[in-house]
């Protein structure tokens, strides 16, 4: 925090020797005036020696630089105080009166509207400047492949335009069941130390130094503020020893989820960041979250259709899915496998307009286009088995179970999505069984006729009426 001292004294050039000036090892704090200036109260002391016991501070000080009077008034810069502007009589006592006290009073206020107008200035500037870092930033991760080829041009834009000695950022993770965080990326400014080569700051425990409280601040979304000064032991060292006078620290949040940090050091002064400059470097954190959350989604993604791209493969499978146009067709979106190449059906093709007639076997077609079309209004998977022809000139067997998409808002089935299993194999095993089946029964009636034969021959003597009935059962059972 800038304060703005002005003392000044006049008079005569009397022929007294300068006071005698002491100078205490470390003099005591100014806890009276200070409470009085922040109560925005002026400070009128004529006899400085005539000051009470609660200002023992200033008593001994003003004493020891022969200070005999003094006269203050707070200087504010937006409503805050920065410090004072005052009078001191040296050598000799002043009964400050009241046109003493108006004449600084009109100083003070002057000087006042003087900072505070010049403060506004800058503060608009360094705003102006943050809000096209961070639209630079939006444009950067925008173009960019991979979040992280374009944090160290972020920093470098956003520490200069908030005017920081160091700018950087932070991923946490879970270590051992400890949640831990580690720096990524820094940016700094000109005679600053860097730190990103500082193994104290990789896999850092959040339960030590007492950042606790911080943690739980940043989970909730909270912002962090503090001058180093005013902070508790270990931490204060911890941070003290890169020099750092203030920090700010924002929080990431990727799938409402507390991420990292994004942080700023002022090394050379104390920094107080105005609500505006932390709201503005809130949404740079929010676009660079969503920016990390974009990624994963694309990664997962990509990581989804590898996982079925080799379930496919593995299972001989085809995956497809088909957005409903406006005319009732179905539109391909994606697929895996090759389907529509071994059957020679163009991607666009589709079964209800009649791409797939050709391929699909002309008993099950009518049931297939049936089949869709019942989906469409009972949003319901289902499955259905039906035959395709290759380019090869071969038959197989597909096992289709598609689940309809249904818009809520549109209130119908918008795509179907399904996977589509080739069970030519499956089905000619079921063939073979099932001749199986039939031979053996088959062989059964054969041997129970043939015993019905039997017997009749030995009870008759009309072979030819036997032989005939004989025929007549063979015939029935292998037919000819």
């Amino acid at each position: 925090m800038n304060q703005i001292l002005f003392s000044s004294s006049w008079g005569p050039k009397e022929k007294h020797s300068d006071p005698p000036v002491a100078s205490p090892k470390k003099n005591p704090p100014f806890s009276w005036s200070k409470d009085k200036l922040k109560r925005r109260e002026n400070i009128i002391v004529p006899v400085v020696d005539g000051l009470p016991e609660a200002a023992i501070g200033e008593k001994q000080t003003w004493q020891a630089l022969g200070i005999k009077s003094v006269l203050a008034i707070p200087i504010e810069i937006n409503q805050q105080s920065r410090g004072f502007l005052g009078f001191v009589s040296v050598g000799k006592r002043r009964d400050w009166s009241s046109e003493d006290i108006r004449l600084l009073e009109m100083v003070g206020d002057i000087l006042n509207n003087v900072l505070t107008r010049r403060q506004n200035e800058d503060l608009l500037k360094r705003q102006d400047a943050l809000l096209t870092a961070v639209s630079h930033a939006a444009g950067l991760l925008l173009e960019s492949q991979h979040w992280e080829e374009a944090i160290p041009d972020i920093l470098s834009h956003l520490g200069m335009a908030n005017q920081v000695s160091r700018a950087y950022l932070f991923r946490n993770q879970t270590l051992d069941g400890r949640l831990t965080t580690s720096q990524l990326f820094e940016w700094c400014a000109d005679g600053i130390s860097p730190q990103i080569s500082n193994p104290d700051l990789q896999n850092l425990p959040l339960d030590e130094l007492g950042l606790l409280p911080w943690a739980d601040k940043l989970k909730e979304g909270q912002t962090i503020q503090y001058h180093i000064k005013n902070l508790d032991e270990p931490l204060r060292g911890f941070l003290s020893a890169e020099q750092i006078q203030s920090i700010l620290v924002v929080p990431i949040r990727v799938k409402n989820a507390w991420w990292g940090i994004i942080g700023f050091d002022t090394c050379d002064q104390e920094r107080e960041w105005v609500s505006s400059e932390v709201e503005t470097l809130r949404a740079a954190a929010s676009i660079l979250g969503a920016a990390i959350q974009r990624q994963q989604d694309e990664d997962d993604l990509r990581a989804s259709r590898e996982r079925l791209r080799q379930i496919s493969d593995l299972s001989t499978d085809y995956a497809v899915a088909y957005q409903i146009t406006p005319d009732g067709n179905l539109q391909v979106e994606w697929q895996i496998g090759n389907l529509h190449e071994l059957v020679g059906i163009a991607v666009d093709g589709n079964i209800l307009s009649g791409g797939w007639e050709k391929v699909v076997h002309p008993e099950d077609a009518p049931r297939l286009k049936d089949y869709l079309l019942h989906l469409l209004n009972h949003p319901e998977p289902e499955g259905v088995d039906f035959r395709v022809t290759f380019l090869d000139g071969s038959e197989h067997w597909l096992h289709a179970y598609v689940r309809p998409v249904w818009d809520e808002n549109e209130k119908q089935v918008v795509r179907l999505v399904g996977v589509l299993r080739d069970n030519t194999e499956a089905k000619q095993a079921e063939e073979e069984i099932r001749c199986l089946y039939q031979a053996e029964r088959e062989g059964r009636e054969l041997a129970e006729a043939l015993r019905e034969i039997g017997a009749r021959l030995t009870g008759t003597l009309d072979l030819e009426e036997v032989l005939d009935d004989f025929l007549v059962q063979v015939a029935r059972v292998v037919p000819y």
